[in-house]
């Protein structure tokens, strides 16, 4: 495995099995947490989480999949969860030089569990900032991996549904001035799920650090860059099987600009069910069961 094979002990538990260190190539380590298959696995999920959250938010799919025989290896990606713990002097801050530093993260993990296992299909899963993240992958670096099987995204960040917190000529200034400075972002969480166990359980991961607070000016800026450089590519998807579940009362990101964005990309394997009553974490919904089995049964797993 392409990882350091550390085990990190003491770390908020969210039902995975065993969590592992993978080590990238600019000397970053990232916590990843794995749950294993109930029974012999059939397949790997890879889990890409969304901004400001961590891998255990992917406790509730992982359970799901586990008892179809899916193991789930999700990743905090850098400045998320568990990263300044494991990396001494960094901060849990919403702050990247470019996406593409996230891709090759995901990249990484994807071929350290393909080396593990070889034999098994490997599909991705994303939730928000990560649906971003995942769908640049699967239209580059993705693009020549033959053993996946399927990318399963869940309201993707394609646009903003928010306006920023201060002007954008602000945002500019800080953005080139000071671009790591911390700004905090006021998200209600209730505007999440309906699931009030799910946002208690978010309240302590904001109050234990675990999940962010803060975003770079920088952030705003590469990440207004990636969502631009995917809806000038978005159409030419057409090498993988894709599924995308929608949450149309999303307050987060756009849900009409995803809808539009999939229409337009005219491929066969791609196709997308729109959740109109659900808010941003269709993952965490009260219907989340139905959403499982919608990517379940939409990517042929």
């Amino acid at each position: 495995m392409d990882s350091s094979g550390e085990t990190i002990m003491n770390t908020h538990k969210f039902g995975e099995n065993s969590t592992y260190i993978l080590s990238s190539k600019n000397n970053e380590k990232l916590l990843v947490r794995k749950w294993n298959a109930s029974a012999k696995p059939k397949g790997i999920i890879i889990a890409i989480h969304g901004g400001m959250a961590h891998s255990g938010d992917w406790q509730l799919p992982a359970q799901f999949y586990s008892e179809r025989g899916y193991e789930l290896h999700a990743l905090d990606l850098p400045g998320h969860g568990t990263y300044p713990k494991i990396n001494p002097g960094k901060k849990n801050l919403l702050d990247i030089e470019s996406f593409d530093i996230y891709i090759d993260h995901v990249h990484a993990l994807v071929n350290s569990a393909h080396n593990e296992a070889p034999q098994l299909p490997i599909f991705i899963f994303a939730h928000s900032m990560g649906g971003l993240i995942a769908l640049l992958y699967g239209l580059g670096k993705g693009k020549e991996q033959h053993f996946i099987h399927g990318f399963g995204i869940s309201s993707p960040w394609l646009k903003n549904k928010t306006k920023p917190p201060v002007p954008l000529f602000i945002v500019n200034l800080l953005a080139r001035f000071f671009p790591t400075l911390p700004v905090p972002l006021k998200i209600d969480l209730g505007k999440l799920t309906h699931d009030r166990n799910v946002l208690e359980r978010h309240q302590a991961d904001v109050e234990s650090g675990l999940r962010g607070t803060m975003a770079s000016p920088r952030f705003a800026k590469v990440s207004e860059r990636a969502q631009h450089k995917l809806a000038a590519e978005l159409s030419s998807w057409k090498d993988f099987p894709l599924a995308i579940a929608i949450a149309g009362a999303d307050h987060l990101a756009d849900a009409e600009f995803t809808q539009t964005q999939v229409q337009g990309m005219q491929c066969p394997v791609v196709q997308y069910h729109c959740y109109q009553n659900n808010l941003h974490e269709n993952f965490n919904e009260l219907n989340r069961q139905d959403v499982f089995q919608y990517l379940f049964d939409a990517l042929n797993m």
